[in-house]
């Protein structure tokens, strides 16, 4: 065992990334048998000399390097801060994510954009930077608002405070609003603020998180849209950064886009300005799982079939057809990603009539199949 090299990894309380990026540790380290992978809940009390590692990967934002033993490999993941530190990097680009949502939003017919992030955050900056760029150059202002930071009143307290605080804020904000928020937490705060003034998702605001895979974010009332993270991917670049520097060799700052935005009910919803189509958007979303077709939906909008065709062809859209069909596989990408439930479950679930069909449609709509989009996933 004089060979063996421990590699420590330091893991945060959120469980869901800590353990994707776990998995693209172990993903290298079973390519070296010398490899020894410790995953240790990080704390201020942690004593990393103890376990005389050969590298350690987590967050590295407050450690010295008298912190580490001697010859000692490192890689921050940047989860306290974006900033490039002392150690060599392997960070997800927030600002990146940040554009990512608005060119959702704006796809989607949204033109009144809010950012609403947290004082303490470093994060929360990155993402209005990129969010706010993305938006500027399409001619689109941002509003943003800012949870407020004291350590003088007791944490319920505050969270009452900002609750308040955020609802006048938003009651001043023009509608209908997208509201990108960058902390999880946050956009679950915006979410009550919403329900206590009376908004409906989709029709006077839409919402999206910073970071998928948070329970409550799925389970929300609608549930929350949010970005995607390549936590597999990070874990597996910060070990291959380790093997470089037990090389000798030198490193550099790595940063990784967010994967995609998951759309979920707080943003799936299209602004058309035109009552027809918002109306008929809506019944589509609550209906095209259930066999929806376009004859039930001009009955149940009771409009003319040819007029409601001319609507989506005049707003840009393939028609009322396609865009039953691109609900059904947008809801199907969800299951695929958030289930382990059969491609052919899923299909029926989401209204397609086959397995066939429903992989034909998935095809020509993401230009790759429901079984390689999922191995995708479980790659990243």
């Amino acid at each position: 065992m004089s060979d063996t090299r421990r590699i420590l990894v330091l893991l945060s309380a959120e469980a869901g990334l800590s353990g994707e990026l776990l998995t693209g540790v172990m993903d290298i380290a079973h390519e070296h048998s010398s490899w020894l992978v410790h995953p240790v809940v990080a704390s201020a009390h942690t004593s990393i000399a103890s376990f005389k590692p050969a590298a350690v990967i987590g967050d590295l934002s407050e450690l010295k390097r008298k912190d580490l033993p001697r010859a000692c490999a490192a890689v921050d993941l940047g989860q306290r801060s974006p900033r490039r530190g002392a150690w060599p990097q392997v960070a997800i680009d927030h600002a990146a994510g940040g554009a990512m949502v608005a060119e959702h939003l704006l796809e989607r017919g949204w033109r009144r954009f809010a950012f609403i992030g947290k004082h303490s955050s470093l994060f929360s900056d990155a993402r209005l930077e990129g969010y706010r760029n993305a938006l500027d150059a399409q001619g689109h202002r941002c509003q943003s608002w800012y949870t407020a930071t004291t350590k003088r009143v007791p944490w319920p307290m505050q969270i009452q405070a900002d609750e308040r605080n955020l609802t006048t804020w938003l009651a001043k904000q023009g509608l209908p609003l997208a509201v990108f928020a960058g902390k999880d937490d946050t956009a679950l705060l915006v979410q009550r603020c919403a329900r206590s003034l009376g908004w409906q998702a989709g029709i006077d605001y839409a919402l999206v998180a910073c970071r998928d895979g948070i329970v409550p974010l799925v389970a929300a009332r609608p549930a929350i849209s949010a970005l995607r993270l390549p936590g597999r991917e990070q874990g597996r670049r910060a070990a291959r950064s380790v093997l470089r520097q037990l090389a000798g060799e030198a490193v550099d700052r790595e940063l990784l886009a967010p994967l995609e935005v998951v759309v979920r009910a707080s943003s799936s919803a299209r602004v058309t300005g035109d009552p027809l189509l918002t109306a008929a958007h809506e019944h589509i979303r609550a209906y095209a799982s259930r066999g929806l077709t376009v004859g039930a939906l001009v009955r149940a909008l009771k409009v003319d079939r040819r007029l409601l065709e001319r609507r989506f062809h005049a707003a840009g859209n393939s028609g009322p057809a396609g865009a039953i069909r691109d609900e059904r596989l947008a809801q199907a990408k969800n299951l695929l990603a958030d289930t382990a439930l059969p491609i052919s479950t899923i299909a029926l679930r989401v209204g397609f009539a086959s397995a066939t069909r429903f992989a034909e449609a998935f095809r020509r709509r993401y230009r790759c199949t429901p079984s390689a989009y999922r191995a995708q996933l479980s790659a990243t």
